[in-house]
């Protein structure tokens, strides 16, 4: 029953502030070997599940081959140019303003056949660093 309760510590706790991350900050990482630009877009604490990215995906890259899966989802939406994002052997094409959706534990891959960069808006669970 007291966990439907908050304790009294708990009700006293500070929530944390929220974090605000400016265009002009360098938040740019890059994973393993890949050429893709990722900036992060917003910091990094213990208690945040969302990682919230803009990432440019350069022409015919393959950000992800073959298809894997893991823990958590994703959501990427579509600013400008064109992916194709193959989730569960399912292709879908995506152009500026369409977005996806889907449990990351569905095997999927993500590749830019076209002749021109993409940036995404990609929120991912669980954080990447």
């Amino acid at each position: 029953v007291g966990s439907f309760f908050p304790t009294e510590r708990a009700m006293h706790e500070p929530h944390p502030l929220p974090h605000i991350t400016r265009g002009s900050e360098n938040s740019k990482i890059a994973i393993a070997s890949s050429e893709y630009m990722y900036k992060l877009l917003s910091g990094r604490a213990s208690n945040l599940v969302l990682e919230p990215l803009l990432v440019t995906v350069q022409p015919t890259e393959t950000m992800e081959e073959p298809p894997y899966s893991h823990d958590g989802e994703e959501f990427a939406y579509i600013l400008s140019g064109e992916l194709l994002y193959i989730v569960d052997d399912v292709e879908y094409r995506l152009r500026a303003g369409d977005s996806i959706h889907f449990q990351s534990t569905v095997p999927h891959t993500t590749q830019n056949d076209t002749d021109a960069p993409a940036d995404v808006l990609w929120v991912l669970t669980p954080r990447l660093i």
